[in-house]
């Protein structure tokens, strides 16, 4: 009677383990629902319902291994209930966790929803900039653009109600393990009991019943990008942006790109000239073509947070939103076809002064960074006689941009302490307006000079008084109405 007792508490366990699989597997596949019709205006023209449905019972597929990694320390349990009375004990680990899940992957799904909507994708390596980026101006940032007081209470509310809703799933079997009892009375039973639930453990962690776990690669099954990025879920894309990360800056980090760390027959393919290369400037060097024109006494490149490029466009032009920056592209050099090298601004400025494109490595935190690579900006037009001088309106600390920069060969560096005006700034610096002010009261011409200036007030929470500086438009005109855009 005993036995027979174990093997009743066993298979009343393993069922509420199942219901428990469920509960996580439905939750994230929620959160995916979620994305996909918040954003559905990005899917692909002509994609069908059909394929939405395929994309969402993939997805499942990596909603089963985040669930079954959750779920098998409590099957482990429900194992040692043949032995031992621990129900009691696995019920209320169980629920503790099925309702941990519900809220921390709630908090996460929320969070993940609100990336989306910023980058257009679920969370990936740049996530990780969080790490080495400004927190404080981060979170204050958030908390300006989102009623926190208001997620908050929703968020609380949700939580508590999907709570108890999980609470009360995991509350009983699915079937009263009584008639299950008749398992301990057949050895063959027991076993194939014990197969059963060792087989759809093993499956639902592997997210697969083929020859391997279910990996990254298997998201990219759709013709729609749109679905390819949701098919991960929060857990999964997080855990592969670590791992991304990892590899990138560890010291084995150059085999993503070169595996045969052959590094001059790669110069060799990229060297435009035949004969030896002595080292990788000689890979690297160019001759510039054209006509040699008059040498510009003073230099200004202006590196401008968050600038699309739409504005610029003629058929944009009545709205007036450029038209300083229109003059200074006539007089200056302005290229039309341009694209940046990162979908932010600290990797973007990072190539820009040193030249080498972004891998994902956070340059500005690389020891080597600590002197002027060949390729610098700062480095080369100071060789060409000009002296050099960086201006950002925001903190010097972030993300050691002040140091960096000086690292990179900047003779000058002034930021936000230096410029003053922190009564008409926000957290990510001082306004533009006293930015363009002290580089002009700055600027001398004793010396040629090329200046690199990074502004910060076109970035959120956009607490700019435009209007209060006189910008005239205040709605747009019918022409550019979302009916006629």
């Amino acid at each position: 009677m005993r036995r027979s007792l174990n093997w009743t508490r066993f298979a009343g366990q393993v069922q509420k383990d199942l219901k428990l699989w469920l509960a996580c597997v439905g939750i994230l596949g929620f959160f995916r629902l979620c994305l996909i019709l918040l954003f559905r205006d990005q899917l692909e023209e002509g994609t069908r319902p059909a394929e939405v449905l395929v994309a969402l019972a993939n997805g499942a597929r990596f909603d089963s291994h985040t669930a079954g990694i959750a779920v098998i320390p409590l099957v482990l349990l429900s194992f040692a209930c043949l032995r031992f009375d621990l129900e009691r004990v696995a019920d209320r680990v169980r629920v503790a966790v099925g309702v941990g899940f519900f809220a921390l992957t709630s908090a996460l799904g929320r969070i993940d929803i609100g990336y989306f909507r910023e980058f257009h994708d679920q969370f990936n390596s740049f996530v990780l900039a969080v790490l080495f980026d400004d927190r404080s101006a981060i979170l204050t940032t958030i908390s300006k653009e989102y009623s926190l007081v208001r997620e908050a209470l929703v968020g609380a509310a949700w939580m508590v109600a999907g709570g108890a809703l999980v609470a009360w799933w995991l509350r009983s079997p699915f079937r009263r393990p009584g008639p299950l009892s008749l398992v301990a009375r057949s050895s063959a039973a027991k076993l194939l009991l014990v197969a059963i639930v060792v087989f759809s453990c093993t499956v639902a962690a592997r997210g697969s019943v083929g020859r391997r776990p279910v990996e990254k690669k298997d998201a990219a099954i759709s013709s729609d990008s749109f679905l390819n990025k949701v098919m991960l879920d929060p857990y999964t894309a997080l855990r592969y942006a670590w791992i991304t990360h990892r590899r990138l800056s560890g010291s084995r980090g150059l085999e993503s790109f070169l595996p045969d760390e052959d590094i001059a027959a790669a110069a060799r393919r990229v060297a435009v000239t035949a004969g030896p290369l002595a080292d990788l400037d000689d890979a690297l060097a160019r001759d510039a073509a054209g006509p040699k024109g008059a040498v510009p006494r003073h230099l200004f490149l202006v590196l401008m947070e968050s600038l699309d490029s739409w504005p610029m466009m003629e058929r944009y032009a009545s709205l007036g939103l450029v038209e300083n920056l229109k003059t200074m592209a006539g007089d200056g050099i302005w290229i039309r076809n341009f694209l940046p090298d990162s979908d932010g601004t600290m990797k973007s400025f990072s190539t820009i002064i040193t030249g080498l494109a972004d891998a994902g490595l956070m340059t500005n935190y690389q020891p080597t960074a600590r002197q002027p690579y060949p390729s610098s900006l700062a480095a080369i037009f100071s060789r060409l006689g000009y002296r050099t001088r960086f201006f950002y309106s925001g903190f010097a600390s972030r993300e050691r941009i002040g140091p960096f920069a000086a690292d990179q060969g900047f003779e000058e560096v002034y930021c936000g302490g230096d410029i003053g005006g922190w009564a008409q700034g926000n957290e990510w610096g001082v306004d533009d307006e006293y930015l363009y002010r002290f580089v002009l009261e700055t600027v001398r011409d004793d010396r040629p000079s090329f200046n690199l200036i990074l502004t910060a007030s076109n970035h959120p929470p956009y607490d700019v008084d435009i209007y209060g500086k006189g910008f005239p438009l205040r709605e747009l005109p019918e022409a550019f109405s979302r009916g006629n855009a």
